[in-house]
């Protein structure tokens, strides 16, 4: 089905494929006051608004939360609530095999939390590439052009 706005590109992975950014883009609006998406899946995924940028290219980074073990971090989903990404789009989780981030046109990412244990945080290294891509993705590139050769991370 294609797509008529793209108001928000998702950065995933497969699971064969953890360092190759790959990106689809979405008609998903997400409200402007919203800190936190919650997935509200069995991993009990949140996530976390991490940078913003008015021009793709600097960014202001909004939140370094950082979790010293996993403990600290599933605490720290199951206490936050979260704006419902349901509400959002029923069937984004069927995008990739993961879904690491979401860059929308205004400018804002959101991580998945799972990338700010200091374990994984090679990801948050890579948000400059990712907003880079989406910029010229939100200009009209097609996403397949990144997908067929993609940037690779860490």
């Amino acid at each position: 089905m294609p797509v008529k706005q793209i108001n928000t590109i998702v950065e995933g992975c497969y699971p064969d494929t953890p360092r190759s950014l790959t990106y689809c883009r979405t008609e998903l609006q997400i409200p402007e006051n919203v800190r936190v998406l919650d997935a509200e899946d069995s991993w009990n995924r949140k996530y976390i608004l991490y940078a913003t940028t008015t021009d793709f290219d600097n960014i202001n980074i909004e939140n370094c939360q950082s979790f010293k073990d996993y403990d600290s971090k599933k605490e720290f989903n199951k206490s936050i609530k979260g704006y419902p990404l349901k509400r959002l789009e029923s069937k984004i989780h069927l995008i990739f095999g993961a879904q690491r981030s979401l860059t929308t046109r205004d400018g804002r990412i959101y991580i998945d939390s799972h990338y700010f244990h200091k374990d994984w945080t090679w990801y948050l290294d890579a948000v400059l590439t990712i907003l880079k891509e989406c910029k010229e993705i939100f200009r009209g590139k097609n996403p397949e052009r990144y997908n067929k050769n993609p940037s690779r991370i860490y």
